[in-house]
């Protein structure tokens, strides 16, 4: 006799996502670390372009100076995702679940400045 168990969410592991891709001979950062990236840049600078500074700044990437070149270069590193650092680089509180992003972008920009919003005033 075999007895079916009911599969649960906590029967499942789940595998990280990768941080790189490689897009055209090009790599670079996945959709959800784009994101995130993006908007500590945008806390941090306020400008969601300089994503690759708050790269840097979070561990991901270390930017090396080369004195031959005179020119900065950057190299991937930290390969495993931490949602407390994700977390804490946003000014989210551990309580405040963690929205991904999927479908409406208008939707969840308004979601995501009401959660920053509201975790800012208090």
């Amino acid at each position: 006799m075999v007895i079916k168990k009911k599969l649960r969410r906590k029967d499942l592991e789940l595998l990280p996502d990768p941080i790189w891709i490689v897009e055209n001979g090009c790599m670079k950062p996945t959709p959800f670390f784009l994101g995130w990236w993006q908007a500590v840049a945008e806390r941090q600078f306020r400008d969601k372009g300089q994503w690759m500074d708050a790269a840097v700044d979070l561990g991901y990437v270390i930017k090396i100076y080369n004195p031959k070149t005179g020119r900065d270069h950057y190299e991937s590193v930290g390969f495993n995702y931490d949602s407390k650092l994700y977390r804490e680089s946003l000014v989210i509180s551990t309580d405040m679940p963690l929205v991904l992003e999927e479908g409406a972008p208008d939707a969840y920009k308004r979601l995501w400045d009401f959660l920053l919003r509201e975790n800012e005033n208090g």
